[in-house]
């Protein structure tokens, strides 16, 4: 019967963890995969030589283990962002890194509005790819269909907006008090 050597969330060696990250790595300094292969105890089955699989085995067990390590490190991150105020950014294919705390909340920012943009580009591919409906339902989307528009005006009327310390104070008193008479 095979051990469990899985971290638990919430344990001790969990809570270790976090604390080794915090004073182990800078912010912007990668933290590699394998750092967390190791710490988590996970087998990375790429770097494996004793161990022979078939092809449809080899990507099935790849795999179940992306899967794995990819769930625990997201409670991590977590956790870490929590405990520990730090971020960590994904790195395509290398791992991760911190996200200093002077780019942390335009980091998030930008997070959000492109999950907002993602589920917009969803919603709207959803709602045009529609059967032929009855002229009373299709007022009904229609009206939704403009509600999703108008959303989206939103969304990037916020992404366009200026930054506060880059309008000068007049434009906030005085809004529109330089634009030009035509």
């Amino acid at each position: 019967m095979e051990k469990d050597n899985t971290i638990k969330r919430n344990s001790k060696v969990w809570d270790e963890l976090l604390r080794e990250l915090h004073d182990t790595f800078r912010p912007g300094e990668l933290i590699p995969h394998e750092w967390f292969f190791d710490r988590f105890h996970i087998e990375d089955i790429r770097l494996s030589k004793n161990q022979i699989y078939d092809p449809a085995d080899f990507a099935k067990k790849l795999q179940e283990q992306s899967f794995e390590l990819f769930a625990l490190i997201n409670i991590f991150r977590l956790d870490l962002l929590r405990r520990y105020n730090i971020c960590l950014q994904n790195v395509y294919s290398k791992g991760y890194t911190i996200v200093p705390a002077t780019e942390q909340v335009r980091y998030g920012y930008d997070q959000a509005l492109s999950g907002i943009r993602k589920s917009l580009r969803n919603a709207k591919e959803i709602m045009t790819n529609v059967d032929m409906v009855p002229a009373m339902q299709q007022a009904k989307d229609d009206d939704l269909r403009c509600r999703i528009a108008w959303i989206e005006d939103q969304v990037k009327k916020a992404a366009n907006m200026k930054n506060i310390f880059q309008v000068g104070v007049a434009d906030i008193y005085f809004p529109g008090w330089n634009n030009k008479k035509k």
